[in-house]
């Protein structure tokens, strides 16, 4: 039995340098959708779903602050536009004390805001609106299957 030689090899065809045409990327789905933010407030038993793609006003304005005006109107220490609060469609949240300034300040944890400077929520942070009132805030969970 002789040795394989050269001859004995099948002939390969040449490889191609050419790259396959580039596809265009194809969306993918998060895994899950995207939850609301959850505003829940403590001292005035308060709760304020916040879903993606919105914007709520924090305060005692019922024109600007529909939805905090009523709960809020006693606590004196609460501007009546005093921060406001917006859900990307990502379910991202950021948080901006209004311009020009509440007049007792807005906290985020343990950071005083600089009004009209937006700042970014995470799930579980606190947030104070003056020194009396102050809710937290709940982020990433996605909506209860109907």
């Amino acid at each position: 039995m002789s040795a394989p030689g050269l001859d004995d090899w099948e002939e390969v065809p040449p490889v191609s340098s050419a790259l396959p045409p580039r596809l265009d990327p194809v969306p993918v789905p998060p895994d899950r959708p995207v939850g609301p933010a959850v505003l829940r407030f403590l001292e005035v038993g308060l709760t304020l779903t916040v879903a993606p793609g919105a914007r709520v006003g924090l305060g005692r304005d019922p024109d600007w602050a529909p939805r905090t005006a009523v709960a809020l109107a006693g606590h004196l220490t609460v501007s009546a536009r005093h921060a406001g609060v917006t859900v990307a469609a990502d379910g991202s949240a950021t948080v901006t004390e209004e311009p020009p300034g509440a007049v007792n300040g807005t906290r985020l944890n343990r950071t005083d805001l600089v009004a009209g400077v937006p700042y970014p929520l995470t799930d579980g942070d606190r947030l104070r609106l003056g020194p009396r009132i102050s809710c937290v805030v709940r982020l990433g969970r996605p909506p209860a299957p109907a």
